[in-house]
């Protein structure tokens, strides 16, 4: 199986590339990621693969960094926050549910 977490690069890979892909696949975005944009990477990805068995998640209003750890006080105070943050979800709620997804 494969899980992508806002997947990226997917031009990379192809569309014969990513037509290959026959296993199981689960892929889950944030829709507010503005650094791999859903429209343009999870659903092309999506759209491509073979898997009969394929689903895509998309957390509503969700940033790039949504799957990133939880933030730990070194990263706060060295400015890293965005990177470790989502404006709009509790990390801990997003990391359960990518948890139960998986």
């Amino acid at each position: 199986a494969v899980v992508g977490l806002a997947p990226a690069f997917s031009v990379a890979f192809g569309e014969e590339g990513l037509a290959s892909i026959t296993v199981p696949t689960l892929l889950l975005v944030g829709s507010a990621d503005r650094l791999t944009p859903p429209e343009s990477e999870a659903a092309f990805i999506y759209g491509a693969i073979s898997s009969d068995v394929r689903y895509l998640g998309i957390f509503e209003n969700a940033g790039h960094f949504i799957f990133a750890n939880t933030c730990t006080p070194i990263v706060i105070q060295a400015g890293f926050f965005y990177a470790c943050s989502d404006p709009v979800w509790d990390m801990q709620r997003a990391h359960d549910l990518t948890n139960h997804f998986t």
